[in-house]
């Protein structure tokens, strides 16, 4: 079965953009959500966020952060990170030190500041952090690539600095690359990967999607022992068609649900894993169903009342 993973970062190139690139050039399928800074600060209450911010990556459905950590694993499944150490630690000083860059530069371009206080700190990015650190790079690249004869992380990385930071911010970010001859070529030869000018072709047909709404829906007693959070059916979300309720339940036993009509829909139950118990389902008609942990259970309707517990 194929690993799946899923990136949580916001709509911007940033801290995100070197684990986009990594998968489109590795041919390794990355579903995504992408927030808005507003729909982010909404919700990132509810979020599961290890370290307290994004980007998280969800691997099977485990979730991990750390954008140099994300795509560095994400270079190890797509053949672009080294196997031997000593290369291996050439590329991630590369990657570390362009990672410094984006310390200095994301919060002078993203973060809310006055004018002359932007103007300040762009000036010192424009007059010494880019220049320093693309002077380093240069020199750092004897041969073809940053880590030996072949291409790694380290080099598509560099291609996410000049597209998304050197050319990304037109009339804040001022530096040349002119100076830069080898970093220039490397970077003209990864802008002709065919992976990647599709990557960017379809980049820039991406749409985002808003929340519309977000609240938090409210515990309530249902049955015997039995506590429900129901979002969808909640009096803020009473129509979602063709959902009729989405709860999360808890029961505490010896309790349940009372006899209660399937008429007309449809119910899908999922048992948490770290569930401590069962749950039984079943109608008057004969049909039941015992659900342990991790167990998933569709009942296509009935006619007859049924009972869980």
């Amino acid at each position: 079965m194929a690993t799946e993973l899923h990136l949580n970062y916001f709509n911007i190139p940033a801290r995100g953009e070197l684990t986009r690139l990594l998968c489109a050039y590795g041919d390794l399928p990355l579903s995504e959500t992408r927030y808005s800074f507003r729909e982010y600060f909404a919700t990132k209450a509810y979020l599961d966020l290890p370290f307290g911010q994004v980007p998280t990556l969800h691997v099977d459905g485990k979730v991990f952060a750390q954008s140099i950590a994300i795509a560095r694993y994400v270079a190890k499944r797509v053949g672009l990170y080294p196997g031997d150490a000593l290369l291996a630690l050439a590329a991630d000083s590369v990657v570390d030190a362009i990672s410094d860059v984006y310390s200095e530069v994301c919060p002078v371009v993203y973060a809310k500041m006055d004018a002359d206080m932007r103007a300040k700190k762009l000036a010192h990015v424009n007059q010494h952090v880019l220049p320093t650190a693309l002077a380093a790079l240069e020199r750092r690249l004897v041969g073809a690539y940053f880590a030996g004869e072949a291409l790694s992380f380290a080099d598509i990385y560099l291609l996410d600095l000049f597209d998304n930071v050197v050319a990304g911010f037109p009339g804040q970010i001022t530096v040349s690359t002119q100076a830069y001859p080898k970093l220039q070529a490397l970077v003209a030869a990864l802008r002709k990967s065919d992976k990647l000018r599709t990557y960017y072709a379809s980049k820039f047909m991406f749409t985002s999607r808003s929340i519309s709404k977000s609240f938090v829906s409210v515990a309530q007693r249902e049955g015997v022992g039995a506590t429900v959070r129901r979002s969808i059916g909640h009096p803020m979300l009473r129509r979602l068609d063709p959902f009729l309720m989405l709860d999360e339940f808890h029961v505490q036993l010896p309790g349940g649900f009372p006899d209660h009509p399937h008429r007309g829909f449809e119910t899908i139950t999922y048992l948490l894993p770290h569930s401590p118990g069962t749950m039984l389902h079943e109608d008057f008609c004969g049909h039941r169903g015992e659900l342990a942990p991790g167990d998933l259970q569709w009942i296509f309707g009935s006619i007859c009342p049924s009972r869980s517990r």
